[in-house]
């Protein structure tokens, strides 16, 4: 025997008697080789192996199926490592194993047969034995269980908790451990778990009772969790006795009853919703609030439609963006969000919220959202008086400044118009025209005159009024404005306080209520003026919150006309606003009244009801003064020409109008020092500020130094010097510019030429 011959039966005697396995396969799969100790693993003779079988006729039928995958994927790569398989013995033991492979060729690559080693891995049971271990030292019940639910394994604690041996429940479906009543539902997430691929890999858990020996039962939860092992799918059974953790509940629950004691007291709603959105709790003041039952919001969510949310501007309020929903889905705190509930009765409360989520204690999900909120709906109304009220205040600001820029122009016309008559041709018809534009241009005054009384501004004759005599004196002319058909009723009463204000502009508050109660009573109708005094609490006040509360003089208009609904109400002090037909009225009395009885310090208030009527409130602050309105005294009208001596400093951006001042006293015999700005006031005052006597400065005037501050700087250096103010601003407008025992004196636009000329005598002849 040769060398080789020697080496060739070593190999093939190691080859059979070998601790592994060694099997070869042909293309087909088919045994053409197979040692010894594979032979003894199986259970089969070479005769019934070699030639006659595949080698995957030896796998589980699982194992069959990975096979066919793994050995065409072989034959390609020629190399197979570590596969693992379980192989079916002929007595049907079942024998995990570990097989690589090589693929053997010829010289063009084609593939001829297969050389495998396989591995025993039955020393795997060891590690059976560690698993056992561990799950017995397991404080609770471990119970393993197949693919249908029946025991494969449990661990020694459940001798002591349900009072059976292990070998007592092998074999056994796991649902012999609770009652009855509880299987059907055990059953059903057993199976869920085993079903749903979104259950199982984060496991499942349930609370039920568990079943003793002896009949007795107890409460357990029970937490299924994923097995992977050779013999199919199996789960993992966690068992564990909560009667402790019931006894700590029950303790919960009583608190929970002290709690819902607590909350059923406070003055703000509160509401409890578990995850799904469903109300679990509430209060009495949030059925208060919302106007609705406990039945009728157990169960509900917060977003039902039967009382849906909505934004201030009204739209509806998306159920997603609910604070308690938005609490739910991101786990964050929902602060002061302010909505609109709509209640049964189809009122709405608005509401201001906050949403506190309830977690889970280890997960950190969101289980639940405690809602408290509180009622501002009288906030919201007082919010709206408030802004209606800053409307009307910018607008009224803008028409202030319309009249400031329109009265520039007035004085001009008005100016050069009465130049004209006392100074040009002796013509009658010269004359004649000159009146006509005089007049024309005292019309547009007046006009000046509305809008500054609308905007708060106008310079008001202030003078103490008995209402009663306002409105005796004009009776007769009342009475013809709203025709025979509307009986005239007056109300006053017999001892009416006085009020201080302006009488023209009282006079215009009360013809206009008269002409919008005309004509709200087309067919006629009662109308009725009615005086009294009142004093205005904190109560009034809290709803109005422009008024101060005090004492006040009341003139009231009602008539029994067409009335208003609310949203005419909400707009009726609006300028240019009116329900009139076309041509039939500028929308601008009530604006006007507004303003005037707002500069005047009191307030006006509106009640209305369609088909009823409308009563109009104009509230006057009542003063101590009791001149009567007889007694009031007549400025002249008109005084002879003086003439006159000094120097005046005149300050005037409208070069029209300072040209005009500038010939209305130059002539008579002032020396006018005319300026454009305050800029150029203190550049010619600084040349020779001793021989100014007069400052005649607009209040307002273009560049960074107004009227005020001029004469606050001019002042500053000679203190005696006199002041006028020429203006269609009210006084206050200048109140900041006075110092401590001076005297600045207004001359309201538009003016005449005898006004400017006398203001400025009286005030030059003052020591």
């Amino acid at each position: 025997m040769d060398l080789m011959d020697s080496s060739r039966a070593l190999l093939l005697e190691f080859y059979e008697h070998a601790p592994c396995g060694f099997h070869s396969l042909d293309p087909n799969g088919t045994i053409i080789r197979i040692n010894d100790t594979e032979l003894n693993w199986i259970g089969y003779s070479r005769q019934e192996v070699v030639g006659r079988m595949k080698w995957m006729d030896l796998l589980t039928p699982g194992g069959c199926r990975v096979f066919e995958k793994n050995f065409q994927r072989f034959k390609t790569e020629g190399v197979a490592r570590d596969l693992e398989y379980d192989v079916v013995r002929k007595n049907g033991a079942i024998l995990p194993v570990l097989v690589t492979a090589t693929a053997i060729t010829d010289e063009y690559g084609k593939f001829l047969m297969s050389r495998s080693i396989v591995y025993d891995l039955s020393y795997r049971k060891q590690g059976d034995r560690q698993f056992r271990d561990i799950l017995d030292a397991a404080p609770d019940v471990m119970i393993v269980c197949d693919g249908q639910g029946k025991i494969t394994l449990t661990n020694a604690h459940v001798a002591r908790v349900f009072g059976y041996e292990p070998e007592e429940l092998r074999g056994k479906p796991i649902e012999a451990l609770v009652p009855d009543r509880f299987r059907g539902t055990h059953r059903a997430c057993r199976e869920r778990f085993f079903c749903d691929p979104g259950v199982r890999p984060m496991g499942f858990g349930m609370e039920v009772n568990g079943l003793r020996k002896d009949g007795t039962e107890f409460p357990v939860e029970i937490s299924l969790s994923p097995l992977r092992t050779r013999d199919g799918q199996q789960s993992l059974a966690i068992v564990r006795d909560v009667t402790d953790r019931r006894t700590v509940e029950e303790a919960l629950r009583k608190s929970e009853e002290h709690w819902r004691t607590v909350i059923s007291t406070m003055a703000e709603g509160v509401v409890v919703q578990e995850r799904d959105g469903k109300i679990t709790t509430c209060n009495d003041r949030a059925e208060e609030i919302l106007g609705l039952s406990e039945d009728q919001m157990m169960g509900r969510t917060s977003v039902d439609s039967r009382w849906g949310a909505i934004h201030e501007d009204g739209s509806p309020f998306p159920g997603e963006d609910h604070p308690a929903m938005v609490a739910l889905r991101t786990g964050e705190r929902q602060t002061n969000v302010c909505m609109g509930v709509r209640k049964p009765d189809g009122g709405t409360t608005w509401i201001l919220i906050n949403a506190e989520p309830i977690f889970y204690p280890v997960s950190r999900i969101a289980r639940a959202v405690v809602s408290t909120f509180t009622d501002i709906t009288d906030r919201k109304r007082l919010e709206e008086h408030f802004m209606q009220a800053q409307k009307l205040e910018a607008i009224g600001r803008l028409a202030g400044g319309i009249a400031h820029d329109f009265n520039n122009i007035l004085g001009v016309i008005l100016g050069h118009c009465e130049l004209m008559a006392m100074e040009g041709p002796d013509g009658e018809q010269t004359l004649q025209h000159a009146r006509a534009i005089k007049d024309s241009a005292e019309r547009a005054a007046a006009l000046t005159r509305q809008l500054l009384a609308f905007s708060r501004k106008q310079v008001m004759q202030l003078q103490p009024l008995d209402l009663n005599e306002v409105v005796r004196r004009l009776t007769e002319m009342l009475q013809r404005l709203i025709g025979e058909n509307i009986e005239l009723v007056l109300q006053l009463d017999p001892n009416p306080g006085k009020v201080s204000a302006d009488l023209v502009q009282i006079e215009q508050v009360i013809m206009n209520l008269i002409v919008n109660a005309r004509d709200a009573m087309p067919k006629g109708g009662r109308l009725t003026i009615a005086t009294k005094n009142v004093d205005l609490a904190s109560d009034y006040v809290g709803f109005h919150p422009v008024v101060s509360p005090g004492s006040y003089v009341m003139i009231a208009v009602t008539d029994t006309g067409t009335g208003m609904n609310e949203e005419t109400q909400a707009r009726l002090f609006e300028p240019f606003f009116t329900t009139k037909e076309l041509g039939r009225g500028t929308g601008m009395g009530l604006s006007i009244i507004y303003g005037v009885v707002r500069q005047s310090g009191g307030n006006i208030s509106v009640q209305s009801e369609v088909g009823r009527g409308s009563t109009f409130k104009v509230f006057l602050p009542r003063v101590a003064d009791v001149t009567s309105l007889e007694e009031k005294s007549l400025t002249p009208a008109h005084k002879e020409r003086e003439p006159g001596n000094g120097t005046i400093l005149l300050v005037e951006d409208d070069e029209n109008l300072r040209e005009l001042v500038s010939s209305m006293l130059a002539p008579i015999g002032y020396t006018v020092l005319a300026a454009a700005s305050g800029t150029e006031a203190l550049e010619i005052a600084e040349k020779d500020l001793e021989s100014i006597a007069l400052l005649l400065s607009d209040v307002v005037l273009r560049g960074n130094i107004d009227g005020p501050e001029l004469a606050r700087q001019l002042r500053a250096k000679r203190p005696d010097l006199k002041v006028l103010f020429v203006s269609g601003y009210s006084e206050t407008f200048i109140a900041g510019a006075s110092e401590p025992g001076s005297s600045l004196e207004l001359l309201e636009k538009p003016f005449t030429a005898d006004d400017l000329r006398q203001r400025v005598r009286l005030i030059l002849q003052k020591t």
